[in-house]
C-alpha cells in the first residue's frame, strides 16, 4: 500500500531544498517511492506540512 503525504519542502540527502507544495508517496514502511509537486488537492492525502527529509542510509521518513 502506498502512503500520499503533503509538505511545504523536502530536503535531499545532499542537503537541497525543493519548495513545494509536494506530495510524498511511501510505502508502509516508510521507504520513499516518489514525489512531484502538488497542484491541486489530491485524493487519499494527508497534508502535513512542514519538511520530509531524505535520507541515504535508509530512506525512510523522517517529519
Amino acid at each position: 500500500m502506498t502512503i500520499k503525504r503533503g509538505y511545504h519542502r523536502i530536503k535531499t540527502a545532499d542537503g537541497e531544498i525543493i519548495h513545494g507544495p509536494l506530495v510524498v508517496e511511501t510505502s508502509e514502511e516508510g521507504k520513499l517511492l516518489s514525489y512531484h509537486l502538488l497542484c491541486q488537492e489530491e485524493p487519499d492525502t494527508e497534508w502535513v506540512g512542514g519538511e520530509f527529509e531524505i535520507r541515504v542510509e535508509s530512506l525512510e521518513l523522517r517529519v
